[in-house]
């Protein structure tokens, strides 16, 4: 198998759909990999603003060939929330491209938007949030309307369910695209289904499949025509099986994703990519406790045989909240200050300081809170802490891309920051050192960690300090 295809396989099982992944690479025809870095894989979302960054690692792609949709591209085609898979070298913080390959984790039509954070696109669920990126002539997703023809990357969360990075909206569509597990085969009448939308795999190219029939639980990628069938299913003319037993081994892996199995304490599936962890792994923005189904990681580390040895795992969007609690309803928190903010306690959240539970935590109590986000402005709590009485308020999360930060505006996990109370010489870079405001919200890219921290004034947050933070 050749490196672009096995770089096709590696792709969609993490939720995108890389078909068009022909011909080979400098690499399959006995080329090593370019750079001085060592020879890795890193597969996440491309962040916005110069140059190719991927998992925090800036790529140069002088050299790079680049695919989009199947078709050969330009580095400078690549937008903000496009899915990427890069082969390359890395060496720490920078790499140097080889290939880049980016398509969607679903083509199709629009069908419904039962929340507003959620819309149907060819019977997957598809999650929208303040991160996801909207293509030309889409302001939101508000903009969207039932019937249209969509172009949606991201990442498989889970059985019928996709996080969408970026959504465009197309005029016409060949194919329809889908990859997510399998549910309901059928073997009698070649029928399965992802999600809501059942498959005819009865005419299709099942070849990449053993016994040539899915089983329930199995990630695919399924290519059909753009006609839906009498039933309104998805006629196949093709379904591969997604693995990993074919890509190539190396060192340095970095992938982006959500948790969709666990198959022990020290194993789970990132999307499909099976990740081990040894004693040796170091968490952060977290604890190993907290690696449950659905959460949101970027995990490092060795590939061999198909399976990726975790040296390090990442909880993505690390959220620190300090203020004072304005409601409580069940398990669900609210701070004064940041409206629509949600924190969710749940049977895994650890209590300290004079609270040794929920049931411990009052309205007006000051709390220390570190968090994980599961999807909007909901938060996870990993720890509470109750401490003295204060007026500090503070918040750390990802910027959000909707609506773009613009001096003196930005918003994290909804909350809106105005930041024109900061004070010249307030604002940081990751380093501490000082950062004059233009170059501060010139860095202000959507998806990057930022801090604020301020007092609570008449019930409002009164911010006087920002800073960039380390990812």
């Amino acid at each position: 198998m050749n490196t672009a295809h096995r770089t096709c396989l590696l792709s969609v099982t993490l939720g995108l759909l890389l078909a068009a992944c022909g011909g080979g690479s400098a690499q399959s025809a006995g080329v090593g990999i370019g750079g001085t870095g060592k020879p890795g894989i890193t597969i996440g979302t491309v962040e916005s603003g110069a140059g190719l960054t991927v998992n925090d690692i800036a790529f140069m792609t002088t050299a790079a060939t680049v695919q989009i949709d199947g078709q050969v591209a330009q580095p400078s085609d690549l937008k903000h929330g496009h899915v990427a898979v890069i082969e390359g070298s890395v060496e720490g913080a920078t790499g140097v491209a080889e290939t880049v390959t980016v398509d969607e984790v679903v083509k199709g039509t629009l069908q419904a938007r039962p929340a507003a954070n959620l819309l149907t696109v060819q019977g997957l669920s598809v999650e929208i949030d303040d991160r996801t990126v909207y293509g030309s002539g889409l302001a939101s997703a508000d903009s969207l309307l039932i019937g249209d023809l969509l172009e949606v990357w991201g990442f498989v969360k889970g059985p019928g369910l996709v996080r969408a990075t970026r959504i465009e909206r197309e005029s016409s569509l060949s194919e329809i695209e889908i990859v997510g597990i399998v549910s309901n085969v059928d073997t009698g009448a070649d029928t399965f289904e992802i999600g809501a939308q059942t498959i005819d795999y009865s005419g299709a190219d099942m070849s990449d499949v053993p016994g040539g029939d899915p089983a329930n639980g199995d990630l695919v990628s399924v290519e059909g025509a753009a006609a839906l069938g009498g039933g309104g299913e998805v006629v196949a003319t093709s379904v591969e099986l997604l693995d990993l037993e074919d890509a190539p081994d190396n060192d340095d892996t970095s992938i982006e994703g959500f948790v969709t199995a666990l198959q022990s304490s020290t194993r789970f599936e990132l999307g499909g990519v099976v990740v081990e962890t040894t004693a040796q792994t170091e968490y952060v923005g977290g604890v190993a406790l907290d690696v449950v189904l659905g959460a949101e990681l970027e995990v490092h580390g060795s590939l061999a045989a198909g399976v990726l040895t975790a040296r390090r795992i990442e909880f993505e969007g690390s959220v620190e909240i300090e203020g004072d609690v304005s409601q409580i309803a069940g398990n669900l928190i609210s701070i004064q200050g940041l409206p629509g903010l949600v924190i969710q306690v749940d049977g895994l959240t650890e209590f300290d300081g004079d609270a040794a539970s929920l049931a411990d935590i009052a309205l007006g109590d000051h709390l220390k809170l570190d968090a994980r986000i599961v999807g909007g402005s909901t938060v996870v709590a990993i720890e509470v802490e109750e401490g003295d009485a204060d007026t500090t308020i503070s918040l750390q999360g990802p910027v959000a891309a909707m609506p773009a930060p613009a001096d003196p505006l930005f918003s994290i996990l909804g909350v809106v920051v105005d930041t024109s109370t900061i004070a010249a010489g307030k604002f940081e870079g990751p380093d501490g050192a000082p950062l004059a405001r233009g170059t501060f919200f010139a860095l202000l890219v959507p998806g990057r960690l930022v801090e604020v921290k301020g007092d609570l004034v008449g019930g409002n947050p009164v911010w006087d300090e920002a800073e960039l933070e380390d990812e």
